[in-house]
């Protein structure tokens, strides 16, 4: 059973660090992200694709397990709940064609301890599925809030905001083309509860100005 069910709503990190294994040079990928969880509080998301052999994603998480730890972030992993149980995870993340936050949620209270994940998060880009997602879910991640090439059409201020009036009590997390200090105070107006950024992490040759200034904005705009 999460926290949220035990304890009421779920809060945590305003940035959500998209840490990418797909292509990625891992020790560079690692740095990064621990280079900006040492700047600000941050959660860990931990994506791979599911062609990614599990061994080279458990060898990635248990690097970033160790990161988390040592800085206080919080680490979840899209998709693997074998993985996710095994690097002793903060939470599970489940995209539209994983496992549904339900099988999730089960599958953690069959196996839970103190170690295990805590936390389910879904991947929702609609009314509907954040409704379907609510009962289970303790995080809903909302996409696209701004443009992305090949991606959906971007939700927007009015859309973003459209699906959170359906959850108002929800946690939400923006992703999608959050790249600039306007993009996060963006998703702040829309009423996001935090913000994931991917492309200031991975493809700023130094990431920790960018993030520290995309999270600074994002927590000043909810401020407002």
């Amino acid at each position: 059973m999460s926290l949220r069910r035990e304890m009421g709503r779920f809060t945590g990190p305003r940035l959500w660090l998209c840490a990418d294994v797909d292509g990625a040079r891992v020790d560079d990928l690692v740095e990064r992200v621990a280079a900006v969880a040492s700047a600000v509080p941050a959660a860990i998301w931990l994506r791979s694709s599911l062609a990614t052999p599990a061994r080279t994603v458990f060898d990635v998480a248990t690097r970033l397990a160790a990161v988390s730890h040592a800085r206080g972030a919080q680490l979840w992993i899209g998709d693997r709940a074998d993985i996710a149980i095994a690097a002793h995870a903060d939470g599970i993340h489940v995209g539209s064609r994983g496992l549904s936050p339900r099988a999730v949620t089960r599958l953690l209270e069959r196996c839970e301890n103190d170690a295990s994940p805590r936390f389910v998060s879904a991947a929702v880009h609609d009314a509907a599925s954040a409704s379907a997602a609510a009962r289970d879910a303790d995080v809903f991640i909302l996409s696209p809030l701004c443009a992305v090439p090949g991606k959906a059409p971007a939700l927007g201020a009015a859309g973003f905001a459209h699906v959170v009036a359906h959850a108002p009590a929800a946690f939400f997390v923006a992703l999608g083309g959050i790249s600039t200090e306007d993009d996060a105070r963006l998703a702040a107006r829309a009423g996001a509860s935090a913000i994931a950024v991917r492309r200031v992490l991975l493809g700023s040759p130094d990431p920790v100005g960018p993030c520290v200034a995309l999270h600074d904005a994002f927590i000043a705009a909810l401020d407002t």
